[in-house]
């Protein structure tokens, strides 16, 4: 009998000691095996994320549209002596140039009623934060529906979070890279076939919610032209990362309900205006205050001065035309604002700090520039174009912007 207890004590003693040694092993392998795994998901979501900036994604969605048998519901940009079809989906009869004043903002409706909700995907959320892009689950608004009266577009929003628009744009999006990396391209593809397969299709927002936003460019008169104030977008950022784009550019959110006497498109545009070029961390505060909308567009002095060229004319703004993001989903007014005023435009180019969203001078391993003037003539947008290097959005906004300058004699210095 005491042989038999040794034994056994022996054999606890082993698997003691085993146990030990497994724990041990085990509790150094599964923090580096963890680490591995998510080494591993965010290279994969990084090779996605670099195919946006890149032309493959570009080129596929093109082709997509054109195997499909609507090339033509995709514009046509020509920037310098270069045209070719960009992947956003429109319609000549959405392009048309309309002036936005305080008093006259009818075009964009916030329907009210019963608020809907939608699927939020946490894991969506996560992968794209690993990546390093910020996500803010703030009040947003999304595009419910489009009709169009005698000739002017009117556009249907409603409100929801920011994560549930998110959660919409991510599926689009990764469906699309995960596409362009198989051999078998064009199969496979639930949300782009059923609901954005074409402008017909797209444009009844089966689907929500994908968000609207505007693509806005800048001019700035100087002498007898203009220069048009470009960026280089944030990796940061959830769309267009690392692209070269107009400012500012933003999705909509929602008028608060107070005493405020202007339009969502503009109220959003002055918002925009301060935080992208004047990196207001106040206005952020202010926001998320007690404070009503009203004090600060009349408390902070860089909205109070837009607000007053607005008024006066100094600073115009212009619809110029409205199209989807094909590999995003998002809806897009093309937005024109013009500074003929050169004391502000020199004052803008010695105060400018942008915030966040616009690239520092060094990232991805290269010295870009974060904010550029760039004369509306110059080939340095049509070589931006060519390289595949500007965002869908702006790309559709410039050249716009570009034909509207040269056929307005408004805009020759007179």
């Amino acid at each position: 009998m005491q042989f038999i207890k040794a034994i056994f004590l022996r054999i606890d003693t082993v698997n003691l000691l085993l146990g030990a040694i497994l724990g041990t092993v085990l509790s150094y392998l599964v923090p580096v095996l963890f680490k591995l795994m998510r080494h591993i998901r965010y290279q994969h979501l990084s090779r996605n994320r670099q195919l946006a900036t890149g032309k493959a994604v570009y080129e596929w969605l093109v082709r997509y549209y054109e195997r499909r048998g609507h090339l033509d519901d995709l514009f046509s940009c020509s920037l310098g002596e270069f045209t070719d079809r960009i992947p956003m989906l429109t319609s000549k009869d959405w392009q048309y140039t309309k002036e936005i004043t305080l008093e006259e903002e009818r075009f964009i409706v916030h329907d009210f009623g019963v608020e809907k909700h939608f699927t939020v995907d946490k894991r969506l959320i996560a992968q794209r934060e690993l990546l390093g892009q910020k996500l803010f689950d703030d009040p947003t608004l999304y595009l419910d529906s489009l009709d169009q009266i005698s000739h002017t577009l009117r556009f249907h929003v409603r409100s929801c979070r920011y994560f549930e628009v998110a959660t919409a744009l991510i599926k689009l999006e990764e469906e699309t890279f995960n596409a362009v990396r198989k051999r078998t391209k064009y199969r496979n593809l639930p949300i782009r076939d059923e609901f954005f397969g074409s402008r017909e299709q797209a444009s009844k927002f089966a689907l929500k919610p994908y968000s609207i936003g505007c693509a806005c460019v800048l001019a700035f008169q100087k002498g007898d032209s203009y220069e048009f104030l470009i960026q280089t977008r944030s990796s940061e950022t959830i769309t267009a990362g690392n692209m070269q784009a107009g400012i500012p550019q933003f999705g909509l959110v929602p008028l608060p309900r107070d005493d405020v006497k202007i339009g969502i498109l503009t109220y959003n545009f002055v918002k925009e205006f301060c935080e992208e070029l004047y990196n207001k961390e106040e206005l952020d505060q202010l926001m998320t205050s007690r404070r009503t909308a009203s004090f600060w567009l009349n408390t902070l002095p860089q909205a109070c001065e837009l607000l007053a060229m607005l008024q006066n004319g100094v600073v115009r703004l212009f619809y110029l035309g409205f199209g989807i993001d094909a590999l995003s989903g998002t809806s897009t007014i093309a937005l024109l604002g013009v500074v003929k005023e050169s004391a502000f435009s020199e004052s803008l180019r010695s105060n400018i700090q942008a915030n966040w969203e616009v690239a520092k001078r060094e990232f991805v391993g290269k010295v870009v520039e974060p904010l550029r003037f760039i004369d509306y003539h110059s080939s340095e947008m049509e070589k931006s174009f060519r390289n595949g290097e500007l965002y869908y959005g702006s790309a559709f906004t410039i050249s716009l912007a570009t034909k509207y300058l040269n056929e307005n004699v408004v805009f020759k210095g007179s």
